[in-house]
Formats: C-alpha cells, sequence, structure tokens
C-alpha cells in the first residue's frame, strides 16, 4: 500500500520511554491507594496466592505471582520473576512470594491469613518465616487432584464401583470445608475420614471430634462398599494418605482462590503464554492486566428490563456435561 510508518527502533524507544514508564507510574499509584485502604480498614487481610509461568511445560523463563485481596477481589501485588534469578523454573513460584509478603511488610500492610494451592515449598516457607500468618489450601485443588486420583482408580479391575460414588466422595471434600467455619483443624480431618463409614453403611463413629453423619434418612442410595473387598481397600488406602489427610485439615472453609484463576485467564489477553516479551514488557503488560482487573472486580450483577437479575447456565469441562448456574455482570470497561 506504500505507506510509510515508523520503524520498529522508534516504536521500541517511544515504549520504552513515554509508555512503560507511564504505567508502572499508574501501577505503583493504584497500589498505593488500595494499600491506604486495606490499613483504614479493620477487617483483616485475607490473601490469594498463586504462581503462572509465561509458557506451557517445566521450561518457562518467566513466572509471575499474584497475591489478591479475597474480600474485595482486588490485586494488591503482581510479581514477576526470571528462571536465571533462582535454581530452576520451579522455584520461581516461591520467589514470587517471598518477594510479593516483602512489599506489603514494608508498606505496614498486616496479613492475617493467605490460601495457595499445595506448593510443598511455600508451606514451609511460611511455616518456618511467617507463623502469624494462618496459611490454608485451596478447596478446589484438593478436590481436583483427588478426582483424577479416583477416576484412575475406578478404571481398575474390580474397582469399578469407585464410579458410581465419586460425586459424592469429591462433593464430600466441598462439604468438609464449608461445614467448618471456624476452620478447626481436628474436626475437618474427622469429617473427611468419617466417609470410608457412610460408603460402608455406618453412620455412627467413637470419634469424639465427629461422632456421626449428619444426613437424614433420604439421602440417595447407592451400592455399598464392603469390607475386605479389593475395591474397599484400595479407595482406603488412596483416602486416608497421609499427605492428603493432613492437607485436608488445612482447607480454607470459606475464601478460596477461585478469583484468582479468573485474573490469570485474563491475563492471557495481555501477555499469551505462546509469544515472547522483554522482561520489561512482560512486567507492564501485568500490571496493565491488574489495572484492567481492579477497574473491573467489583461490577454488579445485570438486570433485564423488568429489574429481575440474570443468569446463563455454563457447560464447563470440569463437569463432564453438567452446568453451573452464574450471575451475569455488567459490560466491563477497558480503562478510562
Amino acid at each position: 500500500m506504500n505507506l510509510k510508518s515508523i520503524s520498529t527502533t522508534t516504536f521500541n524507544e517511544h515504549q520504552s520511554r513515554y509508555l512503560q514508564p507511564a504505567i508502572v507510574k499508574e501501577y505503583r499509584r493504584t497500589q498505593a491507594e488500595t494499600f491506604d485502604e486495606i490499613r483504614a480498614s479493620e477487617a483483616g487481610l485475607i490473601l490469594g496466592g498463586d504462581g503462572r509461568s509465561d509458557s506451557p511445560g517445566h521450561s518457562a523463563k518467566y513466572g509471575s505471582y499474584t497475591m489478591m485481596d479475597l474480600m474485595s477481589n482486588k490485586v494488591i501485588d503482581v510479581q514477576l520473576v526470571q528462571c536465571t534469578e533462582v535454581k530452576n523454573s520451579n522455584a520461581m513460584e516461591l520467589e514470587g512470594l517471598r518477594r510479593g509478603l516483602r512489599i506489603l511488610d514494608d508498606a505496614g500492610v498486616i496479613v492475617q491469613g493467605i490460601v495457595t494451592d499445595r506448593h510443598m515449598q511455600i508451606a514451609k516457607f511460611l511455616r518456618e518465616t511467617y507463623q502469624q500468618i494462618d496459611h490454608r489450601y485451596d478447596v478446589w485443588h484438593i478436590a481436583k487432584g483427588l478426582k483424577k486420583k479416583l477416576k484412575a482408580l475406578a478404571k481398575m479391575k474390580d474397582c469399578g464401583l469407585v464410579q458410581d460414588w465419586l460425586r459424592a466422595l469429591v462433593n464430600h471434600v466441598y462439604w468438609t470445608a464449608s461445614s467448618t467455619p471456624d476452620g478447626d483443624k481436628d474436626v475437618m480431618k474427622a469429617k473427611y475420614k468419617r466417609a470410608m463409614n457412610h460408603i460402608r453403611n455406618l453412620h455412627t463413629d467413637e470419634n469424639p471430634e465427629y461422632t456421626a453423619c449428619e444426613h437424614g434418612d433420604d439421602y440417595p442410595e447407592r451400592e455399598w462398599l464392603q469390607s475386605g473387598t479389593k475395591v474397599y481397600d484400595k479407595l482406603r488406602e488412596e483416602w486416608l494418605r497421609t499427605r492428603l489427610v493432613n492437607d485436608i485439615g488445612m482447607m480454607s472453609p470459606h475464601a478460596q482462590t477461585s478469583k484468582v484463576e479468573s485474573f490469570h485467564n485474563i491475563l492471557l489477553h495481555f501477555c499469551p503464554k505462546l509469544l515472547v516479551y522483554s522482561y520489561q514488557g512482560m512486567k507492564c503488560r501485568l500490571y496493565l492486566a491488574v489495572l484492567h482487573w481492579n477497574e473491573n472486580c467489583d461490577r454488579a450483577q445485570a438486570v433485564d428490563a423488568e429489574g429481575n437479575p440474570v443468569y446463563r447456565l455454563k457447560y464447563p469441562r470440569s463437569k463432564e456435561g453438567g452446568h453451573t448456574v452464574e450471575r451475569v455482570l455488567t459490560a466491563g470497561t477497558c480503562g478510562k
């Protein structure tokens, strides 16, 4: 078309000299305002934390770590770590959390609790360095891992009965957390273990922490499992693994990291994993995503012409043909 334009060199110079400094300045300004709001609030700060790699697989060059206020759903800090800054790619998530908590400490922001996935390095770090923070695990991550193990078990010979109980067992994990609002670890462990008696049609127990099932007589009946059978022994072995039971006791009864996962989906629009960026380019794209998310995270639910709230059906892959009902929110913005 014989159209003239600036060269790539000129574009990169304008970007590094004007655009990127403006993004960083605006991000720092809004982050300072968020910190002021948190310090002025009497409610304790509950963080949701999760890491994200810039590419599929285990050869990531960059890793970002997001910390979100789970009460307001605002991202309060995001850290970018390059793999050359740590010993390997797996260590980037822990380094991102360490830097983020250091930022909060310097800003005088007190963290009451934090919800993460079952990252062992992070659990050890928080246990040894931040004993004052109540560290909890996201329920979805635990249920997802357990469901994967149970589905594999159901495909084994003479273990097909596990498939009939699969959904109920996974739901039991969610119920264990939601029905224990005070987060008592011993009670959650007892409730979780109780399932191994329920599937054998035994609904009372001598455990002082949790003595009996809470369901009525109208629960859906399935074929009960029998003690001493292969399917029961295999299921019990998988269900009562020591690390899993200990992690069940650390589940978060209220706040979860689902919004952090949603933010990571938004990141795909700003920095897709199939494209390569410079360190500063990657950081600015993260900051832009945070600015966009925080401006739209508190949108109200949409209403129809008669003023009724609007909902829609969603068919996520995890439901395997099932559906969920979700709220339809008002239209978002693309920045002011």
